[in-house]
């Protein structure tokens, strides 16, 4: 052993590198695994496949400065949430549904949900053909003339849709599916996020479907953690919530949203 009274400079420097990549080393090996799983199809502004959505660069953000090894993955939807049941995914983008409790930890103030901690407010819309006489009235579906109501598979709005005694379609894993299927007749309605339907109707569909008011639903959206995770990390999953929060609402992020396309 170099006994570090008698060492040279010319022997102290790579003792003090080899020390800065034992500390390196040490500290990479504590950080957490954190596997995002996120929608294989636009999922616009929020997420996207290629991982440019608003919610994946806060989500990446927020991560820095913790200790998380964070990776981003998409998945079909139903896929992400198996996914983190099993433990194959530590982290989903995604409502609030009471089953999804047994899997998943979300932000809790008091024992009930913070918004606070919400990654973002949605609306999901009711969209018909112009000239169609389908209608939410905010307890239930008219005039659908025999017709389902196409929704994504895997959307938590699945369950409130059945409840509503409305026929459901849920075989199709886009909006921009659900719209062609609208478009050739075999649908009364399309139930969808209000954004990522607003920038379809810019394109192809512009023209050829509507939006129906009131909203069909108000969705927060949540950084949802697989339970395990949560048992045995809490504060820093706590921690990270806490700065998802912190980042949302910093002049940093909001200028990135102005500048975002």
């Amino acid at each position: 052993m170099v006994n570090s009274h008698l060492a040279t400079p010319t022997m102290r420097t790579p003792l003090l590198l080899l020390l800065a990549l034992c500390l390196l080393a040490t500290t990479a090996a504590a950080d957490t695994r954190f596997r995002l799983c996120t929608l294989d199809q636009p999922f616009y502004p929020y997420t996207m496949p290629d991982g440019s959505g608003q919610l994946q660069y806060l989500l990446r953000e927020a991560s820095k400065g913790l200790p998380l090894q964070f990776k981003n993955y998409t998945a079909p939807r139903r896929r992400c949430l198996e996914d983190l049941k099993a433990g194959r995914a530590e982290g989903v983008v995604g409502a609030f549904a009471p089953e999804r409790q047994a899997y998943a930890a979300f932000p809790l103030r008091e024992g009930r949900l913070d918004e606070s901690q919400a990654l973002a407010v949605t609306r999901f819309l009711l969209y018909r053909l112009p000239g169609s006489r389908s209608q939410w009235d905010g307890s239930g579906f008219t005039q659908l003339d025999g017709k389902a109501i196409g929704v994504q598979r895997g959307f938590v709005h699945v369950d409130k849709l059945r409840a509503s005694g409305a026929a459901l379609d849920d075989g199709a894993s886009s909006t921009e599916q659900n719209f062609d299927k609208l478009l050739l007749g075999r649908l009364a309605g399309v139930v969808t996020l209000e954004d990522e339907a607003h920038r379809l109707l810019q394109g192809r569909f512009a023209g050829k479907i509507e939006a129906v008011e009131p909203p069909f639903d108000r969705t927060v959206l949540y950084l949802l953690v697989a339970r395990p995770l949560y048992a045995r990390q809490p504060e820093l999953i706590e921690h990270y919530w806490q700065a998802i929060r912190t980042m949302r609402h910093s002049p940093a992020f909001k200028q990135y949203l102005q500048q975002y396309r």
